[in-house]
Parts: structure tokens; C-alpha cells; sequence
């Protein structure tokens, strides 16, 4: 490991410092203090490899960073404007790779705001067949941001599927007390050549970090048959979760009912499944199920 720095001015203010080590190159040059930051940072890391471990990922390829730093740490504002490239990526992770196609780019910027809060400026991330998008703010007094994933074609994460799918989500509310929505939205689509022309999962969720309260529901059709339901979860002050108005059905497959987990793990309800006929979810298992099956879990 080689640690350089030149032009040293004062405290804090660099023309270069730079770490150069076998795994990776790292070099930055302006002012890094408590009081201003204010520079542009380069990261070149030519053999992702020697981080597999790190990561716990079967890793390899290529990837650079360019990044401009800009604000004040003591009062809690700081904004990192990313510029980054990842070449002959591979996770061993085959749906992540098949997406990414071996490359990976990253634009747009990141926030530090005060009091815990956070910010995105047009913060993207483009693969060969996916898309990411994630913008605005969230402050003490509200938050207000959007996400969007575009996936043009579902063959790419296994091949066992045509289609596409979209994923649109939001956080409203503060930082203190964050909501969150969710719709994915799956289209023009088929497991193992199965039908799937519209499916479309929603989720509401107040309070994501204190008592959480969410509602799930699901709509559309597979494999020529409707698929519907809903069911609500709440946190519960007492600790433990809650499971209402259980109801999902998807052609002759039904589960309906509610359930309790304590804090202590001790779970009470009933639970009811019927499935007429298991092939009726071929379609969403990616293979061939068969049989019938009754249970009632009380």
C-alpha cells in the first residue's frame, strides 16, 4: 500500500492524495475537512475478483468511479455527484447477470441533509436490459421520493420467462416517519409457456420504522385464470405481527384467514388452503407442480 500527498497547502486541503494499493487505485484532490468538503475523487478497481470474498460473490470485471464531493459536514450537508462504470461484470448470480449483460453504469448524485435525512438527484443505474431511476428528498418535514425499475424483458433473469415488468415505489411522509408505496407491474409475460398477460402487485406501508401498518394485494391472470386477493400486516405495539383478511386466490388455489405471532414467537389464527389443482400455479413456480392439496392450520 503506497499513500501519497502532495501540494499540501493546510489542514485538509490536498492537491493530490493518493492510496494505491494492488486492488485497487484511489486518488483525491481539494478540500477534505469538518468544515468544507470540496473536490473530486477517481476510484479505479481493475480485478473485482480479489473482493469476491469480501462480498461473498462469485465477482469479477472491471470498474471505475469519478466522483465530486461538495459541502459541510458540521452542518450535516454533504452532496457526491457519481460518475461510475462497472465492464465484464459477473456475480455468479445468473438473473443479475443475465440483466446486466456484464455492464453496469451509475449517474446522478447523493445527499447527506440534516438530521438524518437524504436526498437523490436523477441517481441512475443502467445495465443492458435494466433500468433504474431514484429522485428527491427526505427531510424532517416531508419526504418525497420516487423509484422506478424498467425491466424490458424477463428472458434476460431466466430464461424460462418472456414478458416484461415495471416496478414503480415512493417514500412519503419525514424521515422520522416514513410511508412507502409499491406497484409491480408484470405484462405480456409467460412461465414455462404459460400464459401471463397482466399481474400486478401492490403495496401500501405506514409508519416503516415504528408501528408498521402495510396492506398487499394482487390482480391479473395466469395461465388463463383470474388471480386476486389481499391481505393487511401490522406490527404490533406489544411486539409480534398481525395477519388480517388473509384472502389470495389464484384459479382453483385459495388461502384465506388470519394469524397472530407474539413477542415471546407464539403464533395463534387459522389459516385455510385449497388447492384444487397445484398446476393452477405452474406458471408462478417456473415448473410443473401436480396434485391437490387441503390443509388447515388452526
Amino acid at each position: 500500500i503506497i499513500v501519497i500527498a502532495e501540494g499540501v497547502e493546510k489542514e485538509g486541503q490536498y492537491d493530490i492524495l493518493r492510496l494505491t494499493a494492488s486492488t485497487l487505485d484511489l486518488g483525491f484532490s481539494g478540500a477534505l475537512g469538518p468544515k468544507r468538503i470540496a473536490g473530486k475523487l477517481d476510484l479505479k478497481v481493475p480485478d473485482l475478483s480479489r473482493f469476491a470474498r469480501l462480498v461473498g460473490l462469485d465477482l469479477s470485471g472491471e470498474g471505475v468511479l469519478a466522483a465530486k464531493l461538495d459541502g459541510a459536514p458540521k452542518e450535516e450537508r454533504i452532496a457526491v455527484t457519481l460518475d461510475g462504470r462497472l465492464a465484464r461484470l459477473t456475480t455468479g448470480i445468473d438473473s443479475f447477470d443475465g440483466l446486466t449483460g456484464g455492464r453496469v453504469a451509475l449517474t446522478g448524485r447523493v445527499k447527506k441533509l440534516p438530521a438524518g435525512g437524504f436526498g437523490f438527484d436523477d441517481l441512475k443505474v443502467v445495465g443492458a436490459h435494466l433500468t433504474a431511476l431514484v429522485k428527491g428528498d427526505a427531510t424532517t418535514t416531508m419526504a418525497a421520493i420516487d423509484a422506478q425499475v424498467d425491466l424490458p424483458d424477463l428472458k434476460r433473469a431466466d430464461p424460462r420467462l418472456t414478458g416484461r415488468a415495471n416496478l414503480r415505489a415512493s417514500l412519503t411522509g419525514n424521515v422520522q416517519k416514513p410511508n412507502a408505496a409499491a406497484r409491480l407491474t408484470i405484462v405480456d409475460a409467460s412461465g414455462i409457456g404459460r400464459p401471463i398477460p397482466r399481474l400486478v402487485l401492490e403495496a401500501v406501508a405506514r409508519d416503516l420504522t415504528g408501528a408498521l401498518d402495510a396492506r398487499l394485494s394482487l390482480d391479473g391472470e395466469v395461465d388463463k385464470k383470474p388471480a386476486k386477493g389481499g391481505l393487511k400486516a401490522a406490527k404490533q405495539v406489544s411486539g409480534g405481527w398481525r395477519l388480517d383478511d388473509v384472502d389470495v386466490g389464484i384459479g382453483s388455489v385459495r388461502i384465506k384467514g388470519a394469524a397472530a405471532l407474539d413477542a415471546a414467537g407464539l403464533a395463534s389464527g387459522r389459516v385455510t388452503l385449497a388447492a384444487a389443482d397445484l398446476d393452477d400455479l405452474s406458471a408462478l413456480a417456473l415448473q410443473k407442480l401436480a396434485g391437490r392439496l387441503d390443509a388447515d392450520l388452526v
